[in-house]
């Protein structure tokens, strides 16, 4: 078994793979998109497991910058590991992430991390490659009306409808690709927070690049002339997702939920997974009731040996709330 990277090997190969073993139909040409405009999967795509010229398996690989207590670093991301069904049960997964984690050991990253479920068989694989724990997926959802309450003043997710005012606070509704607002706010939202608080230009733009869940919609919030935060999500039919929300702290995340309810007149607003537990408790304290963890977690390895879990998440600031990242950092 030969390990080779994606430029040594037939894209269509590796086409085959993605939408045999995760649905995905991963054109090449997105994927030569991305090679020139995700600065994170510049350096390396992934690595691959070949044998009589035949792809077998894939650990997907990336690079971005991570703020520590130590100040800022590199860190590595793991996403599409996948072996061919005819191939399982050969170590060719372990054998691949073992790979990854030389690599990334050789451009001096410490930290690996992947997303995952407890639910897969996977996870189990990742422990024992002393992948620690560190983030669940806590998710929740808000009844906003009943379905069979009329929406107020007849407007029902209006797709033409891009502006509304409340209480002297306004929302815009714009398309996320191109926004060079959000890419401000967050700056200024996230200064003081360690974790993913540095990100590229159209940092959401090469998000939407990828194949998994896209977002639909940016709300820029303002108040007095000033924009003070926005909302990342989708929607679907009169079901509103947040994906992620950035305000200049938690407490006004009711604030940022009350403007989204007031534009769209929704059935249902839930909110994908949140690192921190002050905005867990933030959405919580505005009638969010239904708020669970689920099987998702995010991962961490120290690829310098340090199993010790608290260590880790104390350089990372979890144990004092201030490690920022959300869905939309998932890869």
């Amino acid at each position: 078994m030969q390990i080779k990277g994606y430029n040594e090997l037939d894209p269509n190969d590796v086409l085959q793979l993605h939408s045999t073993c995760f649905f995905w139909f991963f054109r090449p040409s997105q994927v030569r998109r991305l090679l020139n405009e995700d600065p994170r999967v510049r350096d390396m795509f992934g690595v691959y497991a070949v044998e009589d010229e035949r792809v077998l398996g894939e650990v997907g690989t990336l690079t971005f910058p991570l703020e520590t207590r130590s100040g800022t670093t590199d860190a590595g991301g793991i996403w599409g590991v996948a072996t061919m069904p005819h191939s399982t049960r050969k170590g060719i997964a372990r054998r691949l992430m073992e790979e990854a984690a030389d690599r990334f050991r050789e451009k001096g990253i410490r930290y690996s991390f992947l997303f995952t479920g407890r639910q897969l068989v996977a996870y189990d694989l990742y422990r024992k490659l002393d992948y620690q724990d560190l983030v669940p997926f806590r998710r929740g959802f808000k009844v906003c009306r009943e379905a069979k309450e009329p929406a107020l003043n007849g407007r029902r997710m209006d797709p033409e409808s891009t502006h509304s005012e409340l209480e002297g606070m306004t929302i815009d509704i714009v398309k996320p690709a191109g926004e060079a607002n959000i890419n401000g706010l967050f700056r200024i939202n996230t200064e003081g927070l360690l974790g993913c608080v540095h990100r590229p230009d159209r940092f959401v733009e090469i998000r939407n690049l990828w194949e998994w869940k896209k977002i639909g919609f940016a709300a820029l919030l303002g108040e007095n002339g000033n924009q003070w935060g926005y909302i990342l999500g989708t929607r679907e039919g009169d079901v509103i997702g947040i994906d992620e929300v950035s305000v200049p702290n938690p407490g006004r995340i009711p604030d940022a939920v009350r403007l989204l309810e007031h534009h769209f007149d929704p059935e249902h607003i839930w909110f994908n997974w949140q690192s921190r537990m002050s905005n867990v408790e933030a959405f919580s304290s505005y009638g969010f009731d239904h708020v669970e963890n689920s099987y998702g977690y995010l991962m961490v390895k120290d690829l310098e040996g340090d199993t010790d879990t608290d260590a880790i998440r104390a350089e990372l600031g979890l144990d004092d709330d201030i490690f920022q990242m959300s869905s939309v950092d998932e890869f």
